[in-house]
């Protein structure tokens, strides 16, 4: 393995906000507490289509787009067989290829909120009254990843790099041709601005290999150090809170469950 792919660098958070929230469905929750793994999602399995894209390969796509526009406004495109069409067809399938061959599919996410408190946007978005939200703090975190990721390195000789910072919200849904070019050294540390409420918190995990591209990848993390807040969707019914709690009591693990403060009608 060369040493760029060797890569291991955790940010901490610019806010002055020591804490980090995931949302859970149970399901994938009772995944973490008995399995005691924290899945990364390979960024072509996201809503968002333009999750791990350069800004670069945006600019160029949105100029694509104009030109097909153009050609169709202009009657170009009365005759399938005409010159100009079939080679916008052939740029375009080389442009979708080149997503899901070296952006989308080589970059793997864990997604945390960076906030004081909870947030009732991001249960109403990423929850239903069943679900639970974990609260941890990051340099605990960070401690407990850091091992994972270093073993998970030193185990899959796959070309690996793993970071983990801030989002940076842009416009680029629809895109904005007057952004300015960016300089992260990473296309999956960014978003559109329009997600800017999610006040997003990145663990990336980049495969530089081809073929070793799962649809995830599963991190161990030692949540008996992790010293983890469990907070209940403030919707939940009180015998499920009482489920829950039973099941956490089977972990035998060092886990605080309380109820959400939020109180809703």
């Amino acid at each position: 393995m060369k040493k760029k792919d060797n890569l291991i660098s955790i940010k901490k958070p610019k806010s002055k906000n020591p804490y980090l929230w995931k949302y859970y469905d149970l399901h994938r929750f009772i995944y973490l507490i008995t399995k005691k793994k924290i899945f990364f999602t390979r960024l072509d399995n996201l809503d968002d289509p333009f999750e791990g894209l350069s800004t670069k390969f945006l600019r160029d796509n949105n100029l694509n787009a104009k030109i097909e526009a153009q050609i169709e406004h202009s009657n170009l495109l009365l005759n399938n067989n005409n010159e100009e069409f079939e080679k916008l067809k052939k740029n375009s399938q080389v442009i979708q290829n080149q997503i899901k061959e070296f952006s989308q599919t080589k970059q793997y996410v864990s997604c945390w909120f960076n906030g004081e408190r909870e947030s009732m946007a991001m249960w109403n978005l990423y929850s239903n009254p069943d679900s639970v939200a974990i609260k941890v703090n990051f340099e605990t975190l960070r401690n407990c990843l850091s091992q994972s990721f270093s073993l998970f390195v030193s185990e899959n000789n796959h070309g690996i790099s793993i970071v983990g910072d801030e989002i940076k919200y842009l416009r680029l849904n629809p895109f904005d041709e007057n952004l300015k070019r960016q300089s992260l050294n990473f296309s999956a540390l960014k978003k559109d601005e329009s997600y800017s409420h999610e006040n997003e918190y990145r663990f990336l995990i980049i495969s530089n290999n081809l073929e070793f591209r799962p649809q995830f990848f599963t991190i161990p993390i030692n949540l008996e150090k992790l010293k983890l807040t469990i907070l209940s969707h403030p919707k939940m019914e009180p015998w499920k809170f009482e489920n829950l709690k039973e099941l956490l009591k089977l972990t035998n693990l060092n886990i605080e469950l309380i109820k959400s403060p939020i109180i809703l009608k």
